[in-house]
């Protein structure tokens, strides 16, 4: 099957008019990215900066520690998760931290950016998983968001 691409620059305008409704074509894009998070059993998140700077590295982190607080809350604890982070900033990043503080199925891998694309993002995943939830926020890959739904293996 094809992958499915959804358009979501609508978030912008949702984040910054409060009053606007969702159409019914957002409102389903939004319920698709809701039962793809649902169907997870792995989750893979590349963050970074165009030149791994400090800043960046300080907003990935940030960004990592609302994610997984986010993971948490909607009942996917435990679920293995996989964050592809820069080698620039890999000493910045412990492990340790994160599986003590959140779960033990928390994996931190440094690469360059290139490498990434090369394979692609789900790559990265547990292999035992099935539905695999790439979060590609890494800020070389500026552009509006999007969400891709694609079968792998069928």
């Amino acid at each position: 099957m094809a992958p499915q691409r959804f358009e979501l620059a609508f978030l912008d305008e949702l984040a910054r008019d409060a009053s606007r409704g969702l159409t019914p074509s957002e409102a389903r894009i939004l319920g698709i990215a809701c039962a793809a998070l649902e169907a997870a059993d792995a989750v893979v998140i590349h963050f970074g900066g165009r030149a791994g700077r400090l800043g960046e590295a300080v907003v990935g982190t940030a960004f990592l520690e609302g994610t997984l607080q986010t993971l948490a809350a909607v009942g996917k604890q435990h679920t293995p998760l996989t964050v592809i982070i820069d080698n620039s900033i890999a000493e910045l990043m412990a492990v340790s931290a994160y599986r003590a503080r959140y779960w033990p199925e928390i994996t931190i891998i440094a690469l360059a950016p290139s490498e990434v694309d090369r394979v692609g993002l789900a790559s990265f995943a547990d292999p035992s998983a099935h539905n695999i939830l790439s979060l590609d926020f890494h800020a070389g890959h500026d552009s509006a968001p999007y969400l891709v739904i694609e079968t792998i293996g069928e």
